[in-house]
């Protein structure tokens, strides 16, 4: 017992110091910039909340509070509750949006803050799944590392956008599957319905993955045939807590807006999908090479014919980005035009974009590669971490198949941006623990063949 004890202690001071640097090392990358694009969205919302009660993007000139559900409610919810604790951003967030406005530095300091603080708890869930995974602390070290070292992650600390909120919530659900896989218990079910529920509030995309989860514990549910009775509770704890937490948020707009949707926006992204599934053999190969960090685009601007590559340019009006915008916007018009609502004429065009999708599925299974390969460059250590799940994929079966358990959000999270959007490295964030668990666990395993190799020489 006391031999153990300096052994903890020394693990535990191992923990803070990544943290820590962790910590320092966010900071480099924090820029005291003013909130463009969709931050601006997020803040307006968060001010409604703060001083309204109110989800919504009603103009602050405007008396009363409109509730819109334009975007998910969870990240604004998060920057009220900072708000709160920060007199200065609620009284000035709005007004510094403006880019004349003054006495504006480090206005947004507290939320930025927050997001490294989301993002060292992510990892500290982390090192906690790794542990309980191969009891090994070494092990949960380096996959503390991996996320924490992650540069590419930093960067995005600045921007008041919902990302570093979801891989908190990504690596929280990520351990209570595991934990409910380990321990078989109801109550962790319960708590991943409840997890997994704000997830999809934070990032709408994840609502498609209650049916992979319920899968999971119906396949538990049929192959633990002395313990059927537990896990039957467990699967309907998890249906019934997260019905109850996306549901409540749904019944509230169908009651405020007339029609029970989870957002009113996200069908753009399908008119990306169908854009960029108009590549032509040419330009396949070279998304490979244009999509690869770092140097990927120069090489191919000084050593490939301008035809190549110049639908992957962002500032082309015919490039895929531009003109997915310009297809999407027309499109939405066209319908306008012929008598129906904003809301009404979306929905027409994103179900019209997802039959387009379907009815080339062959070609958008083909795309989906080189667009998953431009989202995993999220991961600085991507060179380790992709081969490393690959392997940890295959050998989970025989070794370690309570990994599944964990990597089902993160594996969810690639397989559903790649095949329905266009996949920007950011949408892959809550992948990272997945990753950074994958490069650990497959890097111990591969010192442990190597010992092996060498004991036996």
């Amino acid at each position: 017992m006391t031999a153990e004890r300096p052994r903890i202690w020394l693990h535990a001071l191992a923990v803070l110091t990544l943290c820590l640097a962790g910590y320092l090392l966010a900071q480099r990358e924090i820029d005291d910039q003013r909130p463009v694009a969709d931050e601006t969205q997020y803040v307006v919302m968060a001010h409604n909340a703060f001083y309204r009660g109110v989800i919504s993007l009603t103009p602050l000139d405007q008396e009363r509070a409109v509730p819109s559900a334009y975007r998910e409610p969870g990240y604004p919810v998060l920057l009220a509750a900072v708000m709160a604790l920060d007199s200065r951003l609620a009284s000035s967030a709005v007004r510094c949006l403006a880019a004349d406005a003054d006495d504006c530095e480090q206005v947004y300091a507290g939320p930025r803050q927050a997001n490294v603080i989301l993002m060292i708890g992510a990892g500290v869930l982390v090192w906690i799944a790794v542990w309980r995974l191969v009891r090994r602390p070494g092990v949960a070290h380096l996959a503390l590392f991996l996320l924490l070292g992650n540069l590419e992650l930093h960067e995005f600390n600045t921007f008041l956008i919902s990302d570093l909120l979801a891989l908190f919530l990504t690596a929280l659900l990520s351990l209570l599957l595991l934990v409910s896989h380990q321990s078989g218990r109801p109550i962790a079910a319960a708590a991943v319905g409840a997890v997994l529920g704000v997830l999809v509030l934070t990032k709408g995309a994840f609502v498609l993955l209650a049916v992979a989860v319920g899968a999971l514990f119906l396949v538990r549910l049929w192959r633990d045939a002395g313990a059927r009775r537990r896990h039957g509770m467990s699967l309907v704890l998890f249906v019934v807590v997260h019905g109850m937490v996306v549901g409540t948020w749904v019944a509230r707009n169908e009651i405020a807006l007339g029609h029970p949707v989870l957002t009113e926006r996200g069908g753009h992204v399908l008119a990306h999908r169908v854009e960029l599934n108009t590549m032509t053999a040419t330009e396949y190969g070279v998304a490979f090479l244009w999509w690869t960090r770092g140097f990927g685009d120069n090489f191919a601007r000084r050593w490939l014919p301008e035809a190549a590559y110049r639908r992957f340019e962002l500032d082309r009006p015919e490039g895929f980005y531009n003109a997915a915008q310009t297809n999407w916007q027309a499109a939405v018009q066209r319908e306008k035009t012929s008598g129906l609502g904003d809301w009404a004429a979306e929905q027409v065009v994103t179900d019209r974009m997802f039959n387009e999708i379907l009815g080339r599925l062959p070609k958008n299974v083909v795309t989906t590669l080189p667009i998953a390969y431009r989202g995993l460059f999220i991961d600085e250590f991507i060179v380790l971490t992709l081969p490393a799940l690959i392997v940890l994929l295959i050998g989970a079966a025989r070794r370690l198949p309570a990994y599944y358990w964990f990597a089902l959000p993160g594996l969810y999270v690639i397989g559903f941006h790649s095949f329905l959007t266009l996949n920007l490295p950011r949408f892959n964030i809550p992948a990272l623990p997945a990753l950074a668990a994958a490069g650990a666990i497959t890097l111990w395993w591969g010192l442990q063949r190597w010992r092996a190799a060498r004991s036996d020489q």
